[in-house]
């Protein structure tokens, strides 16, 4: 997986830099969700623009432990990943359910019975996003 990190350099073409972070995982591990790239640039740019710039070891290997210690050496991407897609899911869920709710009223051809069973949908998949939520919080805190 790469993680592409845009820093601004005056002294380079375009006026910026790009840093591509690799991660390479062994086939056992699921790979890091997208919005965790996000978390992991925030570390990259607490090193500094001044120790990215110069290509400072130390602040790299720095940012490598950080990464490693909230990813790699935990086992704590497998709960996550699984968080991340019940909740992709359920949201996803919900979102179109709604979709199909408004259209159809304003249509004027939505029944009774099938609001009943749009709505039961969108709960069930509100009850499953909490309850993913409610595995990982309570997986972290033991």
């Amino acid at each position: 997986q790469v993680c592409k990190i845009e820093v601004e350099d005056l002294h380079a073409r375009g006026g910026t830099q790009l840093y591509a972070l690799i991660f390479l995982r062994d086939l056992i591990y699921p790979s890091i969700p997208i919005i965790h790239f996000q978390r992991i640039e925030m570390m990259f740019r607490t090193l500094g623009e001044q120790p990215i710039l110069s290509d400072n070891r130390e602040a790299f290997k720095k940012l490598y432990n950080q990464v490693y210690e909230v990813y790699l050496k935990k086992d704590l991407l497998v709960p996550l990943e699984d968080c991340s897609i019940k909740i992709r899911s359920g949201v996803n869920t919900i979102v179109g359910f709604a979709d199909i709710i408004l259209e159809r009223t304003k249509q004027g051809n939505l029944s009774d019975q099938s609001l009943i069973k749009y709505m039961k949908m969108v709960r069930d998949s509100g009850k499953e996003i909490l309850k993913a939520i409610k595995n990982v919080v309570s997986d972290s805190t033991q």
